[in-house]
């Protein structure tokens, strides 16, 4: 994750959201579609990277909500 993480820092751009595993890394980033592709290059020596565009994000923290939300998709 240190790679990862000091290729961010390196071209300045903004974490909004990370979780990881000890399998895995997700992340929400704010950056421009050429800065996203050069962190791929960059990154892509050091692991596998999957990566979506203009997506919306819902984070539903708490257990409590596990027990009484009801989200609905259409």
């Amino acid at each position: 994750m240190g790679k990862i993480l000091e290729v961010i820092n390196k071209y300045q751009i903004n974490v909004i959201s990370m979780a990881s595993s000890n399998v895995s890394i997700s992340m929400m980033l704010t950056a421009s579609r050429d800065t996203l592709r050069i962190i791929e290059r960059e990154l892509h020596k050091y692991a596998e990277m999957v990566m979506d565009e203009n997506m919306s994000v819902i984070h539903i923290i708490g257990s409590h909500y596990l027990c009484t939300a009801q989200i609905k998709t259409n």
